[in-house]
């Protein structure tokens, strides 16, 4: 498989992991374009978690609809088959037993599959003492904690679930009243519902799979009255160019008619113009298998609409067109299919970008790179015909102005550690200076509550101590607030818990921005700066920027003046400053996989992602995290929560001044008019005007 697009969806799964680590948020929203793998994404994300922590389960919740729970249990299957994931042990959930048989879910696998039709009312999973409840109470230990203690095995017995909702975009609410099972909740789809203003917590763009190879671009001819005539000729020489070059690839046009009235007679007009090309083959695909046809040899009423799908799929299928009502949406996957032809008019965004997905895979993605520039730019391309391009969001890309840049602009981080790597901290030394019992004993109910919900570095803490012991576990938990004081006291003294952030051989990590990113811009607080490290490379001014707040781009002015009238140099050797001129690199720290950032502490462990960076002629770094206290630009914001945000950074910025010697942070702040801007170097604080800051920075 191309590289490219294998690290693109490993730095959206690793972005997806690093966000599921944090404590108080329960509830993810990952998107990512049909065709781009999400199947294979969502496997990794469980192997990858699976791998580290042997105390998750994931339930899948799919859509019935094609038998999706199958599909992705079956390529789950296919996956660890292959060894391309060693952690997962898949099981499908089914209800396909006697009525006097009574359903049981193994409970020695990892990940689960279920149909959501599986559990509603009056089915078999919910009635006769409610199975797939009883399942979920057992392997939690909830409502169990007697058990728990008789039979001390909480590493191996009792489990945190997520719970995964597959094509999130159609409601999935039966699951919604097991909801204190679930730890975690993901929800994946192409096309996520998600509320006004809002983002998804982890995106592929449509663009970044685009050029990673994953999906085909899209050209759009949305007008009705192309014939479908013209649309039949136009796939005659796709799929001439296909044999001919490919081979092993017979694509496909697939066409969409109307659910109801209609259908009948768009299928008669569709199959006189099909008629005229006698060596096109044609399928119909409908709900029920009595009415699905075709004019191939495989011909066989008899068979189940699943099996007429299946026909289709592979790439060497000798169907060419495919005719199909709402049989084709979620979940199927049909890499051949190069053309959409739309009889009908959905009027839903949601539906449209579904059924378009399907004609977006690339179907020679796993050697790619072993094809010739002339078959990789005829499988890019996908051809629409009658769907709106509803694409109303702005996607940019953003571009180094030098792939050199790269390594002019490295970064070291930190990292800070929790009490389990206090080497200084003995949790049977802390334990037994403590009575046996609290004078008020808590109940196995309230001590099992406070156990899951603390951080799990301090979980592995007390299962290390504890080991197979009850009573170590239970004595070390009616004392976890201590312990979680002791954790805190220790994270907060940077002195001792914050350190360079090392890489898999122990040496100093060095971090590099990527050469370009993708993202998706408003249209407020823009400003053109044409003297940052940054250009856009698909935009009418490649030099207009979208900030996010007006703050912020004021800030971005200032700094640009201060190199405005530098000339941008191309670097070409490793003398990487011009020593006669000051040369600043400068540009903003655009949030993404790998954003640069620093850790800190203010009521849990956060990341500060600095807005810009910045790099003098001598080498030193700055970073800036611009604030504003003007209530106007912080209507939303809490004051005393912010400035306590800002009070923490300070402190952060700080000591990490004093391990980073060579690093500068800053707080610009502003407050109505005036900047008030904190500077960190080597431990120290000073507090700058604006015009103390910029001649500091002329004076480099």
């Amino acid at each position: 498989m191309l590289k490219e697009a294998r690290e693109l969806q490993e730095k959206a799964v690793n972005r997806l992991i690093s966000l599921i680590a944090i404590k108080d948020k329960k509830e993810f929203t990952f998107k990512a374009p049909t065709g781009s793998g999400k199947t294979y994404m969502m496997a990794m994300l469980c192997d990858e978690i699976l791998s580290k922590n042997k105390n998750v389960i994931f339930l899948i919740s799919s859509l019935s609809k094609g038998g999706l729970a199958s599909q992705n249990y079956n390529k789950f299957k296919e996956y660890t088959d292959k060894g391309l994931f060693h952690s997962i042990t898949p099981y499908l959930i089914n209800t396909d037993v006697s009525s006097e048989e009574k359903i049981k879910i193994d409970r020695y696998h990892n990940v689960y599959f279920l149909s959501r039709d599986l559990y509603k009312e009056k089915s078999k999973l919910k009635e006769n003492g409610n199975p797939l409840e009883s399942f979920l109470r057992e392997i939690t230990g909830i409502n169990n904690y007697e058990s728990m203690l008789q039979n001390f095995t909480l590493r191996s017995d009792f489990k945190d679930v997520y719970l995964i909702k597959d094509e999130c975009h159609i409601a999935t609410n039966n699951l919604d009243e097991l909801k204190n099972y679930f730890v975690k909740v993901i929800n994946f789809s192409a096309t996520p519902k998600i509320r006004k203003g809002q983002n998804p917590d982890v995106e592929i763009t449509e663009q970044e799979a685009e050029n990673a190879s994953l999906i085909k671009a899209v050209n759009w001819n949305t007008e009705y009255n192309v014939s479908f005539d013209e649309v039949i000729k136009k796939f005659e020489q796709l799929k001439n160019d296909y044999i001919s070059k490919i081979g092993t690839v017979n694509p496909c046009l697939i066409v969409q008619i109307s659910n109801k009235n209609k259908a009948d007679e768009e299928v008669k007009q569709i199959k006189e113009v099909i008629n005229k090309h006698k060596e096109l083959k044609w399928m119909l695909l409908v709900d029920k298998e009595k009415d699905c046809d075709t004019n191939d040899i495989v011909k066989a009423k008899k068979r189940p609409v699943s099996t007429w799908k299946n026909l289709v799929k592979e790439n060497t299928s000798s169907i060419d067109i495919i005719i199909f009502k709402m049989v084709i949406t979620e979940g199927y996957d049909i890499p051949r299919a190069c053309m959409l032809y739309q009889v009908r008019d959905t009027e839903s965004k949601i539906l449209d970008e579904q059924v378009v997905g399907r004609v977006r895979r690339n179907p020679i993605l796993v050697n790619y790179e072993n094809y010739s520039k002339d078959v990789q730019d005829l499988v890019k391309k996908a051809y629409v015909y009658g769907v709106k391009n509803n694409d109303d969001h702005t996607t940019r890309v953003i571009n180094l102005q030098d792939k050199t840049i790269q390594k002019t602009l490295t970064f070291k981080t930190t990292e800070l550690k929790s009490l389990d790597k206090n080497k200084e901290f003995n949790i049977e030394t802390f334990l037994n200076s403590k009575p046996k019992e609290k004078a008020v004993k808590k109940s196995i109910f309230d001590l099992y509550k406070a156990f899951k919900s603390a951080d799990a570095e301090i979980q592995n803490l007390i299962y290390d101590y504890a080991s197979s012991s009850s009573k170590k576990w239970q004595h070390a938990t009616e004392y976890i607030k201590e312990i979680e004081e002791k954790n805190i006291n220790y994270i907060t003294d940077y002195s001792k818990s914050l350190a360079v952030k090392k890489d898999e051989n122990g040496k100093d990590y060095v971090h590099e921005l990527p050469f370009n990113i993708y993202i998706d811009e408003g249209n407020d607080n823009r400003r053109s700066i044409k003297h940052s490290i940054w250009i856009q490379t698909n935009a009418n001014s490649p030099y207009d920027f979208a900030f996010d707040s007006q703050t912020e781009s004021e800030w971005a002015g200032i700094l640009e003046e201060l190199e405005e009238k530098a000339e941008y140099i191309s670097l070409q050797d490793a003398t990487l400053f011009d020593e006669e001129k000051k040369v600043y690199f400068w540009g903003k720290n655009y949030p993404g996989t790998d954003s640069v950032s620093f850790p800190y502490y203010n009521d849990g462990v956060r990341k500060s992602y600095p807005d810009f960076i910045f790099k003098d002629k001598n080498g030193n770094v700055h970073l800036f995290e611009v604030k504003s206290l003007n209530k106007s630009s912080n209507s939303s914001i809490d004051t005393e929560e912010y400035e306590n945000k800002i009070n923490a950074l300070k402190i952060a910025y700080k000591a990490t001044s004093a391990i980073l010697p060579s690093y500068n942070f800053y707080l610009p702040i502003k407050n109505e008019k005036n900047w008030q801007i904190y500077r960190y170097k080597e431990g120290q604080e000073s507090i700058l005007s604006l015009e103390e800051f910029k001649n500091t920075i002329k004076k480099l």
